[in-house]
């Protein structure tokens, strides 16, 4: 199976910027998504504008949440099983339904041997994060299908939660529907 990197393709100069999700009412908290680890179902999210703009279908809430449309969604949820749990969102003042993906899978499928990468050195911290032998930068992955679980259409790479990436079959039903926002880099 061939694995693509699915980015926010929005247009700055006409699609809107979102800000980092948090909790209703409270702009300092955020759960842990993207981490590997479910929510709790009753959370109430909420997304602010950093830029006034056209709505797209798919989009990045702050630098790696992704916010999808209902028509993105509609489009995307067969794929979706239970690597990844769907949030309601609020975003900005939209009276349209969003939805955040929090994804659960973090697997290690990158082929190092064909992606160019870096690592943090031995005993390298972040505050108390100990990074070592984690990837520092990413560029031209490439995905090995063979680690990838079966039945898995979106995840993250373990050890570097930035990128998303999608099967095929999950990319060409985005492209089928023409989803707004969404952008793919081949990783094969």
């Amino acid at each position: 199976m061939k694995y693509y990197v699915l980015h926010d393709f929005s247009s700055p100069a006409v699609a809107w910027g979102l800000r980092d999700p948090h909790l209703l009412g409270d702009t300092e908290s955020c759960p842990p998504l993207g981490v590997g680890r479910r929510c709790s179902e009753e959370i109430q999210l909420e997304v602010e504008l950093s830029r006034e703009g056209q709505s797209v279908d798919y989009s990045y809430a702050g630098t790696t949440a992704p916010v999808l449309s209902c028509r993105a969604l509609k489009a995307v949820e067969s794929w979706l099983s239970e690597s990844v749990q769907v949030l309601n969102v609020s975003v900005g003042s939209h009276r349209e339904r969003f939805f955040l993906l929090n994804l659960l899978h973090r697997i290690s499928a990158l082929d190092e041997s064909r992606s160019k990468f870096e690592k943090y050195p031995p005993g390298h911290k972040v505050y108390d994060l100990d990074l070592s032998g984690r990837y520092r930068w990413v560029h031209d992955p490439i995905i090995d299908p063979s680690k990838v679980p079966e039945g898995v259409h979106i995840f993250r790479l373990f050890g570097f939660g930035v990128m998303i990436f999608v099967s095929e079959p999950l990319h060409d039903a985005m492209v089928a529907a023409k989803l707004t926002g969404a952008g793919f880099d081949p990783a094969f």
